[in-house]
């Protein structure tokens, strides 16, 4: 009897199978070669394994497992939030200030959802994605709508801290750090669920070395300790009373205030108004602390509104008088808010052009614009989008370090660095006669009649300079043979 023939592998075992050995093949593989350095932002942390990174925030009190695609997420964790295969190719945002990050990596077609009205949303390329119906508002009033989230099919929603039930919601908990750059890091968390990181370094280095530019500059132009006086205001009004709210420190506008050569006034009064059930001050409180201020940034909405509701109480501030005043409308209404938090750098370059003009040049303001000449969105007229799949562009100028200015014209000052050179030069002419003077007086009666060969034998532990210096302190040594005739000198 003939054997019977081997029963054939069945196709899907085989391919199983392969994929098993696939698996542990992955498994012994770095799927992550580009790794994020954190090195500002203290809320956030990542590590990594072969095939996932561990994202956490301490602050959200959030655990996020991202694994990468093609392999299984790690079944032997506790305390995880969430799985996230990535990269993530459909996400959601609860907040404009994420936008730009995500536009920076160059993954904005990758916003499926906003959940709140698109005319909140500055980005020309997103609102362009919105009108051809590949981006939608997730909002329900003022609820999110998790169904349509869902409809959307996103594997994450970005969102803000007071969205948490959101589908799939990862925290960014950006507003929570305590100084700007550890707020623009954040281009770093978002990296992570795209596997973008070594996007997310160059534009951090980027931004990194502009502001550290821009700050010598101005810490180069500020002489003498004294720094402008900075009132950082707005005024409110809930149809029935009028309010003041002044700027408090620490926070972000004051750190880039100081960098950009000022320094934020503040109060400790609490203030007697009621605005919306919000303490406010009244015109005198107000007045109390803005008679001082060099400079006013109108820092919520537009300034022509307050300085037609208060034009005798803002007529009193010698910020006012002067025209030394900006709002954030330079953009529109909206790219305050957008845009900032991204960049910095850009935040810098516009408080330094108000505040130190002198340590920046040529630089457009971007948000701030002057109310008494520029129209609101007067930098973004005709702004169009280019191609949506592009990256958003840095908006900061090109910084180079300054030279020395001169502190009457702002220009190079000339006479401090030639003083930095000539005289040191002239130092080392003198100190040089002075050797060569004494060295004639001292060697010339040993060395005159001994000929070429006649030299002094100097330690070979002596340093250079020491050498020079105590050249004439050691017995000469004669090298020439005592029957070769003396020649003459070099010292003749």
């Amino acid at each position: 009897m003939s054997p019977a023939p081997a029963t054939p592998m069945h196709h899907t075992a085989c391919w199983a199978l392969f994929c098993q050995l696939l698996l542990v093949a992955h498994a012994a593989d770095d799927f992550f070669q580009d790794k994020l350095r954190v090195r500002y932002a203290v809320h956030f942390n990542v590590t990594y394994h072969n095939t996932f990174k561990i994202v956490t925030n301490d602050y959200a009190d959030e655990t996020i497992v991202l694994y990468a695609r093609g392999t299984q997420p790690p079944s032997n964790l506790s305390g995880v939030d969430m799985f996230v295969e990535v990269p993530v190719t459909r996400v959601a945002v609860t907040s404009t200030t994420f936008i730009p990050w995500i536009e920076m990596l160059g993954k904005r077609t990758t916003i499926k959802a906003y959940t709140s009205s698109f005319t909140y949303v500055s980005s020309p390329c997103l609102n362009e994605l919105y009108a051809q119906g590949k981006v939608v508002e997730a909002a329900s009033g003022w609820s999110i709508d998790n169904a349509a989230l869902a409809a959307q099919n996103v594997s994450v929603t970005f969102a803000d801290a007071w969205s948490r039930h959101a589908l799939s919601s990862a925290i960014v908990t950006s507003p929570n750090e305590d100084s700007v750059l550890k707020t623009a890091e954040y281009v770093g968390y978002f990296s992570l669920f795209y596997n973008a990181e070594a996007d997310a370094e160059r534009i951090l280095d980027g931004i990194e070395e502009r502001y550290e530019c821009t700050a010598a500059n101005v810490a180069q132009a500020v002489t003498g300790g004294a720094r402008t006086q900075v009132l950082w205001a707005y005024l409110s009004f809930d149809g029935t009373t009028y309010g003041w709210s002044i700027g408090t420190c620490p926070n972000y506008y004051c750190e880039t205030v100081w960098d950009a050569g000022g320094k934020v006034l503040e109060t400790n009064t609490t203030g007697s108004s009621s605005v919306w059930g919000y303490p406010a001050l009244n015109d005198t409180e107000f007045l109390a602390v803005a008679t001082a201020a060099d400079v006013f940034v109108y820092s919520a909405g537009n300034f022509s509104w307050a300085y037609s509701a208060k034009q005798e109480v803002l007529d009193q501030v010698p910020a006012v008088a002067a025209r030394r005043v900006v709002d954030t409308l330079g953009r529109g209404e909206n790219d305050w808010f957008e845009s900032r938090e991204a960049e910095p750098d850009v935040l810098l370059e516009d408080l330094t052009a108000v505040i130190t003009p002198a340590a920046i040049d040529d630089h457009t303001r971007v948000w701030l614009r002057d109310p008494f000449s520029e129209a609101s969105g007067a930098v973004n007229q005709n702004q169009t989008c280019q191609n949506a799949s592009y990256a958003k562009e840095p908006l900061a100028d090109t910084c180079t370090r300054m030279s020395v200015k001169s502190s009457s014209t702002g220009g190079v000052n000339r006479e401090a660095i030639l003083a930095g050179v000539l005289v040191p030069v002239a130092v080392v002419l003198l100190a040089t006669i002075a050797l060569v003077l004494a060295l004639r007086g001292r060697l010339a009666p040993v060395c005159r009649d001994r000929g070429p060969d006649c030299v002094r034998a100097v330690p070979s532990s002596l340093t250079a300079n020491s050498r020079e210096n105590k050249l004439a302190e050691y017995a000469e040594v004669e090298l020439s043979s005592p029957t070769k005739s003396p020649a003459p000198g070099p010292w003749e």
